[in-house]
């Protein structure tokens, strides 16, 4: 009886120093979420009074002011993000299903060389990309953006040839 006393002491003591971990870690997390909320209806006058408190009137217009400039930005981001993602799966599909299904000569040859594009960093293609987006006169559009992620897909290109391997014969067979 006294063990067993022992063990339900010892394990609640252990939950309650978990549970007030996780209790602090919560606290940390929204601390700043409720500082941003607070600050964000705010006006300037506001801000410098009292630039941690919570002041009234709640100026909501000031999310109004931010739509205005973040509009377009956040369309455009949209945009690139489709067109890339549409894009880099269906290039990446089509290839992957030709390496893991087709037999050709090179094929593994090649499949190597895409495997070895993905220990060439991102950063070491900066400037080389930059230097094609100016030389097609395509700065300044969403296409300087939108064809650089289209080209970077040999992990996808990777990772579906697995999965496409790993399906049974018969399945495509039947379809």
């Amino acid at each position: 009886l006294m063990e067993w006393r022992l063990h339900r002491l010892q394990r609640r003591s252990s939950q309650w120093l978990l549970h007030s971990a996780l209790a602090l870690l919560a606290f940390l997390t929204f601390v700043p979420l409720v500082t941003l909320l607070s600050l964000s209806v705010k006006d300037v006058y506001q801000f410098n009074v009292a630039p941690m408190g919570i002041t009234f009137p709640m100026r909501f217009e000031n999310y109004a002011l931010a739509w205005k400039f973040m509009r377009d930005p956040i369309l455009h981001n949209i945009i690139v993000a489709s067109v890339a993602t549409c894009a880099s799966l269906t290039m990446a599909t089509l290839s992957a299903f030709v390496f893991a299904r087709f037999r050709f000569p090179g094929r593994d040859t090649l499949f190597f060389a895409i495997l070895i594009l993905l220990f060439i960093p991102n950063t070491v293609l900066l400037v080389p990309t930059y230097q094609l987006i100016i030389s097609q006169n395509l700065h300044n559009t969403l296409w300087a953006l939108i064809l650089p992620y289209c080209a970077q897909q040999a992990l996808a290109i990777v990772v579906l040839r697995t999965f496409f391997q790993d399906l049974p014969e018969e399945m495509f067979d039947a379809a």
